[in-house]
């Protein structure tokens, strides 16, 4: 970087450095403040066309949360975390700064990994919690909670799917290089927008029409986005458990 302040060419060259270290087929979601500046500069002057397909741009909100359990704010945590290295750094040499930094971040990771088993073990008791208050709360209004978590997960997968379609046509309707990867892409979440509507469909149809009048009265209950955040983050930290 020679300037301060943020550069939209900076953020196009993060992009493709970033895929140049990427398999073919990732795709990923870019969290960022101005993203719908971003994406239209790239529709508009062709940057990152080739990439385009394979990235789903989303905008941080003061700090909500962004994609899966991120709230976007990695590199300001990071920076937080290495801002006591300034004061000697300003007169330090180019090398030894390079020295000092590396050394910090490795002892930054080791420092995380050994918390780590801490941290799950937190995070699972909160769950655990915040989900118990959420059943709590939702049997107080009569609901029967596996069908409404069922209900709930493929509304979700379906509105997932559609945006995603709706992206993939319109990069589509711009033409891009690899068009076979493509349709491939395009067919699969048509595939997967099918399946999950003959499920929601299914569902409905089991639960009546006193109980899909009460899913419906409780859609945006506060006992219901509680329970879903919980499982979210519990189905999180089983699969870093796994790993």
């Amino acid at each position: 970087m020679t300037s301060a302040g943020e550069r939209q060419h900076y953020a196009l060259a993060l992009i493709k450095s970033l895929f140049g270290h990427l398999p073919d087929n990732f795709h990923i979601g870019l969290l960022y403040d101005i993203g719908c500046q971003l994406e239209q500069s790239c529709r508009k002057w062709g940057f990152l066309k080739s990439f385009l397909p394979h990235i789903s741009f989303a905008i941080s909100v003061f700090h909500a949360s962004g994609f899966g359990l991120s709230d976007g704010e990695g590199c300001e945590h990071f920076w937080s975390s290495i801002k006591g290295l300034i004061p000697s750094l300003h007169v330090s040499g180019y090398h030894q700064c390079l020295f000092v930094i590396d050394f910090q971040v490795c002892h930054l990771d080791m420092k995380s990994l050994t918390g780590l088993g801490q941290w799950l073990f937190h995070c699972w008791n909160h769950c655990q919690e915040k989900k118990a208050a959420a059943n709590r709360g939702l049997r107080r209004c009569g609901v029967d909670i596996p069908t409404l978590q069922a209900e709930w997960v493929a509304q979700k997968s379906l509105a997932n799917y559609e945006a995603k379609l709706e992206v993939l046509e319109k990069d589509l309707l711009h033409g891009v290089a690899d068009m076979t990867s493509l349709n491939i892409q395009i067919a699969e979440c048509h595939q997967k927008v099918k399946c999950f509507k003959e499920a929601l469909q299914n569902q409905r149809a089991t639960l009546g029409i006193n109980g899909h009048s009460n899913l419906a009265s409780i859609q945006k209950s506060a006992y219901l986005q509680l329970l879903m955040h919980a499982l979210a983050i519990k189905k999180c930290i089983r699969d870093c458990l796994c790993q």
